[in-house]
């Protein structure tokens, strides 16, 4: 939050006019309809009431200072380069790098908790066009997913129709579905995904 509060101090002070904010599904909280951007705010966790925070600040100073602000939420963003450490890192890059050790994919739950699977290529190409289109979009809020879902254990069944299973407790607070409404991105942003994620996982499997 205070990182973000330098970004958009400086912005003002320095007659920045657009800035592009990297916000979160989280916000949404735990629901299992389709996420629209009008939609109550539910942060569960620290994370997702800091990018809340983030999104009132872009708000203030758009209101206030004149600044074209645009808050992106991202879905559960996957790619190249992706984190394969650490208990948020995302289940696609765990189960690759898993899969590439012949190790057991670690299942939290069930693993039928769905989410909207998001390549970081389109992610990219949704902030550039934010920050092409600041004057048209100022002060938006917008959704940058798919508008379609997978559950963990498809993703796994398309990385291996034979791997073995590693169950681990669910996590609080963790919902049990995420999928974005991305009417708006499309409409304001000119945005439309073009990586479907079992297209590239077979890519990557051979690379």
């Amino acid at each position: 939050v205070h990182g973000l509060l330098n970004v958009l101090e400086v912005a003002r002070k320095s007659d920045i006019k657009n800035v592009v904010f990297s916000s979160t599904a989280a916000i949404y909280g735990l629901t299992d309809k389709v996420c629209v951007e009008t939609d109550t705010p539910d942060p569960l966790n620290p994370y997702a009431v800091s990018k809340l925070a983030g999104e009132y600040l872009m708000k203030m100073y758009n209101d206030l200072y004149g600044i074209q602000t645009a808050s992106l939420r991202y879905f559960n963003v996957y790619g190249d380069r992706q984190p394969v450490k650490g208990q948020y890192a995302p289940v696609v890059g765990l189960f690759l790098e898993q899969f590439k050790r012949g190790e057991a994919f670690t299942i939290v739950g069930d693993g039928e908790q769905r989410r909207d699977f998001t390549h970081v290529n389109d992610v990219v190409r949704a902030n550039i066009a934010a920050a092409e289109r600041a004057s048209d979009i100022s002060g938006e809020i917008i959704n940058v997913g798919t508008g379609t879902n997978h559950s963990v254990n498809q993703i796994a069944n398309i990385i291996s129709n034979s791997y073995t299973k590693n169950f681990i407790p669910p996590r609080p607070a963790e919902a049990r579905v995420t999928l974005a409404d991305i009417s708006k991105a499309k409409k304001l942003l000119g945005y439309m995904p073009s990586i479907e994620i079992s297209d590239w996982i077979d890519e990557y499997k051979v690379q």
